[in-house]
């Protein structure tokens, strides 16, 4: 992932991880910890009806982004 590159939508700095570490929170290396998040609003599905919305924000810094005990790299 590119530290910090204004061409680009998406780098270190804005992600809020450490450039001078591959792992930011210690466990986990940045680029597939960006890429375990969920950005859409909510999942594709076969019905009309959607449910609220589901967006977990990635957390950098953190071993467990979403709080429920587990760690990013073992939580579905």
């Amino acid at each position: 992932m590119p530290d910090a590159d204004p061409r680009l939508p998406f780098d270190e700095k804005r992600f809020g991880s450490d450039p001078k570490k591959a792992k930011t929170d210690g466990w986990m290396a940045d680029l597939p910890k960006a890429m375990l998040s969920i950005w859409a609003p909510a999942p594709l599905q076969a019905t009309w009806v959607k449910p609220a919305n589901s967006i977990i924000l990635p957390k950098p810094r953190s071993v467990d982004s979403d709080g429920d005990g587990m760690a990013d790299g073992e939580d579905a």
